[in-house]
């Protein structure tokens, strides 16, 4: 078994065997990062993807990124892992130990004092393979699932519109404002914030929504179509998920009610990612303006990661909201290495 760095010949081998790891227990999913399976860490501007190979067979691939970040006081190198998968066949045979094994040490290499990484309700073995090594569940997040069937009514006493080049110094001030101490977070800037754009398919500044009055940005949100990095397909639902499928469609005679995804359809989703503003007026107003235009671009669903009590959660109250528990599991790389205590601020690329 050889453990090395992905190559873009990898791509196909790559896809084929993400379509052989389907995701979810309630909503089974088929998630395979398409055209290019490796658009999807191109949100980060420092990244390793690992690939393990039996022969010439790739059976597994990891992934890791390393930012800036809040540890305690300080912000320094954090690593960040995901999108670790293993040939149903391969599985059992600590494969994937050796590809974190790998991971670890390009964090190492890359100056990172702390590791982390998400993981979905549900997710039991994934969950055991992270505490075996190490993590701990430092936080309970929400996943925040919106589903797109309805026009809203404007819901904040702020004009909403689409961000301009000229707004990023100001949308910078005002996500480090928002984040300003909370762990995990890193600083941004402009320019930076230019850079995540420029390099990430499926971002571009007019998916950055500005909440505005008295010629002051009050809130920001931005949103990633995933379609640009990865095709969704639902393969199967589960009964409890298709007995609320029937009672919405009865209750979609009264009012209109979201659709419940169905087996073989692909969907369009996006995530939320730059997030700026506290008050859940200003917010609410730009996650209003994301409902419709998410509605005109035909997205039926936007996520959205949050504290349980935060001010972007309350923004969101009066949508149909599924709220779904999400893991924070972190370990320190370096002695003494450690979160405080309190909220913790994850982008939405994370996912």
């Amino acid at each position: 078994m050889t453990i090395r760095q992905a190559i873009d010949e990898d791509n196909q081998a790559l896809q084929k065997l993400q379509a052989r790891c389907p995701q979810g227990t309630s909503l089974q999913v088929s998630t395979v990062n398409a055209p290019d399976f490796f658009a999807r860490v191109r949100a980060y501007e420092d990244t390793q993807v690992l690939v393990a190979e039996d022969g010439d067979r790739i059976v597994g691939s990891a992934a890791a990124a390393v930012r800036p970040g809040r540890v305690g006081d300080s912000v320094v190198p954090v690593g960040y892992q995901f999108q670790a998968f293993v040939d149903p066949d391969f599985r059992r045979k600590r494969l994937a130990d050796a590809l974190l094994d790998g991971l670890d040490q390009y964090l190492l290499d890359r100056g990172a004092v702390l590791a982390y990484c998400l993981i979905m309700v549900g997710n039991d073995p994934s969950m055991r393979l992270v505490e075996r090594r190490g993590f701990v569940r430092h936080r309970d997040l929400v996943m925040n699932v919106l589903p797109v069937y309805k026009t809203m009514k404007p819901r904040a006493p702020v004009a909403v519109r689409t961000a301009s080049a000229g707004d990023l110094p100001a949308v910078a001030a005002l996500v480090n404002e928002t984040w300003s101490g909370v762990q995990l977070h890193g600083p941004t800037t402009a320019e930076e914030l230019g850079a995540v754009i420029d390099r990430t398919p499926g971002l571009s500044l007019d998916q950055f929504l500005v909440a505005e009055s008295g010629g002051e940005l009050r809130a920001v949100v931005g949103f990633w179509d995933w379609s640009a990095v990865m095709r969704v397909e639902v393969l199967a639902v589960s009964r409890q998920l298709r007995r609320l499928g029937r009672g919405l469609r009865l209750l979609g005679w009264f009012r209109p009610t979201p659709p419940m995804p169905r087996p073989g359809r692909v969907l369009r989703q996006v995530m939320v990612t730059t997030i700026g503003g506290r008050d859940p007026t200003a917010l609410a107003g730009v996650f209003c303006e994301l409902n419709n235009s998410m509605k005109a671009r035909g997205v039926e669903q936007v996520f959205c990661i949050t504290e349980p009590d935060s001010a972007v959660t309350e923004a969101m109250r009066g949508f149909f909201r599924v709220p779904q528990p999400l893991y924070l599991y972190v370990k320190g790389l370096t002695p003494d290495a450690a979160l405080a205590p309190g909220a913790v601020f994850i982008d939405g690329v994370d996912l």
